[in-house]
């Protein structure tokens, strides 16, 4: 079930912050399990730089592992 902002209403900022902490280290990961969506256009624009920055952490950290052995 993809939840919306409507969906967060009811819950205490701490939930939300761990919510939005799962979902951040979920798409820097490139899991992206699809639970939490977007549901504007600027969301799926933070979205997509977000990949892109998981694209690029772990491109980096692979060229470091490898130039490491």
């Amino acid at each position: 079930m993809c939840r919306t902002g409507s969906d967060f209403a009811e819950y205490t900022d701490y939930q939300i912050f761990v919510y939005a902490y799962y979902w951040v280290w979920e798409v820097i990961t490139t899991v992206g399990y699809g639970d939490y969506t977007g549901s504007t256009e600027s969301e799926y624009v933070f979205s997509i730089v977000l990949e892109f920055v998981g694209m690029t952490f772990f491109s980096i950290l692979m060229a470091l592992i490898t130039g490491f052995f």
